[in-house]
């Protein structure tokens, strides 16, 4: 959906500069903690926002990369902060995933003001471009022949690559090799390299290297094809079912932020990625726009939750 899909379907629309009345806010910088390592989608869009995000309330935004245990190290920073509106937090489907896979230390329903979802996009299954596997058919067959051979990359056990992955190799009965790495450079790069078979990725960190020949691509998620890659199938167009959530970015705060300040924060937020200098970036890098406010964001997160546990309990994954 484009910007101007967004702006007639009324999402906060012209409501979006009416700040609520009250104390002076902000006044001083305001801190962002994207808990992945630069360079990664939710350190692109937390940076791409922060600039007209900053513009529109008036104050300094910091972009702060806190890495480490799948995002939960950043996380949990950043929702014991104090709620006063200078220290948000970006979070990705990771979130979601983690509720499944990890022993949390906070309440990841209860110890969050949630404010708005950011962006959504599909992911893609790949190979090395010089992979003898050409299709999701060859894969699959590698796979039974040879169990546990075909290795896969992912950010970190019990992130989401991990578990979309192995819900995708539970569906189909196949047993993959998972390779985890601390963060999704170091997957993508042995991807390339040819020192592991294959990935589950964003298509916006995908795309480009398959149309430039480097990753061979066997199937996207989604609906319908994707504009970036329409020569890569659906799971649809292969007569498969797929109903993993898709991968998205949010803004969260800690529990307890004051409702004007939420409030003023989801209307910046909503402003800042329907502008045309971000949401026009973000669409060329394949990435979509996807405002929504609090209860469509809680909403969200409770429903992937409940998914990956699902997941996690189907492949005998267990909280550590």
């Amino acid at each position: 959906m484009d910007r101007r899909a967004f702006l007639a379907a009324g999402l906060y629309g012209a409501a979006a500069s009416a700040w609520p009345q009250g104390a002076a806010y902000p006044s001083r910088p305001i801190r962002i903690i994207v808990p992945f390592a630069a360079g990664g989608g939710g350190d692109f869009v937390t940076r791409l926002l922060s600039g007209k995000l900053a513009a529109l309330l008036g104050a300094s935004i910091v972009v702060e990369n806190r890495t480490g245990a799948s995002g939960n190290i950043g996380t949990e920073a950043a929702l014991k902060s104090a709620p006063d509106g200078y220290t948000l937090l970006t979070v990705s489907g990771t979130y979601a995933s983690q509720i499944a896979a990890s022993k949390l230390a906070f309440d990841p329903f209860e110890a969050i003001t949630p404010l708005t979802q950011l962006t959504q996009e599909t992911t893609v299954i790949v190979v090395n471009a010089s992979s003898p596997i050409t299709s999701l058919k060859e894969l699959i067959e590698r796979a039974r022949a040879a169990p546990g051979k075909i290795s896969y990359g992912s950010a970190g056990a019990g992130g989401l690559a991990h578990l979309e992955t192995e819900f995708f190799a539970a569906q189909v009965g196949i047993k993959l090799n998972h390779i985890p790495y601390r963060g999704t450079a170091g997957a993508l790069n042995d991807l390339l390299a040819g020192q592991i078979d294959m990935a589950f990725g964003s298509t916006s960190s995908m795309a480009s290297h398959v149309r430039a020949g480097r990753l061979r691509a066997l199937v996207i998620t989604g609906a319908s094809r994707h504009r970036a890659l329409p020569e890569v199938p659906t799971f649809a167009d292969l007569g498969m079912a797929w109903n993993a959530p898709l991968l998205w970015h949010a803004m969260l705060a800690p529990k307890g932020l004051p409702a004007p300040i939420a409030e003023r924060l989801v209307a910046a937020i909503t402003e800042a990625l329907l502008s045309r200098e971000v949401s026009e970036r973000l669409l060329a890098e394949n990435i979509e726009p996807a405002p929504g406010g609090p209860e469509k964001l809680m909403a969200l997160i409770r429903d992937d939750a409940a998914q990956w546990q699902q997941v996690a309990r189907a492949i005998g994954l267990k909280p550590g």
